[in-house]
C-alpha cells in the first residue's frame, strides 16, 4: 500500500509541475526511457490469461491530460464486482521506473474468494521479478488502484 501511496504522490507531483512523463519505448523527457527489452516483457507479463475478463490496464505514469481521468479509473469497480461476484477478471497498474525498466502490480480474480495481486519490476534488460499476495475480498478506496484488503 506504502508503494502506491509513493507512485501517486510521484505522479501527482508530476502533474502538477507541469512534467512531461512519456512513456514509450525509447523516448524519455525525465529520467531514462523504457528499454524495448522491458516495455515487451511488461505488456507479455500483463497479458489477460484466455477466460478472464479484462477490467483494463492504467497507465501510472501518464501525464497530462489523461491524469484527469485518473482516479475513475483507479477505483476499479470492474474489479470489485468481479471480486463480489466471482468472475474471473483481471486489471492491471504499470509504470516506467526511470531506470529503463517498468514496474507495476496485477490484480487477479480467479474465483470466489480467490483474488491474487502481483507487483512486479522488469529492468532494463527485461528480467522480471514478482511477488504474489492471495486473499479473499479487495478494498477499492477512491483516491488509488484496488489492493487486497485481508492479506
Amino acid at each position: 500500500m506504502v508503494w502506491w501511496l509513493g507512485l501517486l504522490t510521484l505522479v501527482a507531483g508530476a502533474c502538477a509541475n507541469g512534467d512531461s512523463t512519456d512513456t514509450t519505448a525509447g523516448s524519455s523527457v525525465d529520467g531514462v526511457a523504457t528499454s524495448d527489452a522491458a516495455q515487451a516483457v511488461d505488456e507479455a507479463f500483463r497479458a489477460v490469461p484466455d477466460g478472464y475478463a479484462d477490467c483494463g490496464s492504467v497507465n501510472l505514469s501518464s501525464g497530462w491530460p489523461t491524469t484527469t481521468a485518473f482516479f475513475s479509473e483507479v477505483r476499479g469497480l470492474c474489479m470489485a464486482e468481479a471480486a463480489d461476484s466471482g468472475e474471473r477478471s483481471q486489471q492491471s497498474f504499470h509504470a516506467r521506473d526511470n531506470q529503463g525498466g517498468r514496474h507495476g502490480a496485477i490484480l487477479r480474480v480467479n474465483g470466489p474468494g480467490d483474488i491474487v495481486m502481483i507487483d512486479y519490476r522488469v529492468d532494463g534488460q527485461g528480467i522480471i521479478a514478482s511477488t504474489e499476495t492471495t486473499c479473499s475480498r479487495l478494498d477499492t478506496p477512491a483516491t488509488g488502484p484496488p489492493t487486497c484488503a485481508d492479506s
